[in-house]
């Protein structure tokens, strides 16, 4: 579930429908994934704590886990690719 308000969108550990339903599949070696770029600050309720996020971060939901978590796009590029992208040679 995300909660809005004024100021801030908050992602609960269950969020993963609204990030499938809105988001962008990704693939994050070996699993996809999906994520959803944020225009403001934003908070996700992660197994470890409330991980907070700004503008221009991503929200990311593993369907697989069921986890929900914060990445800057930096890192983003670096790591993950579009899952109908072919993958990069290493």
């Amino acid at each position: 579930m995300s909660i809005t308000d004024d100021r801030v969108r908050f992602f609960t550990q269950d969020a993963g429908k609204d990030i499938l339903r809105d988001g962008t599949k990704m693939i994050k070696r070996p699993n996809p994934v999906f994520v959803l770029k944020q225009d403001n600050y934003f908070a996700v309720d992660t197994a470890e704590g409330v991980m907070r996020g700004n503008p221009g971060d991503y929200v990311v939901y593993d369907p697989i886990s069921g986890h929900v978590w914060v990445i800057k796009e930096d890192y983003l590029k670096m790591h993950y690719r579009a899952a109908d992208d072919q993958p990069r040679a290493e």
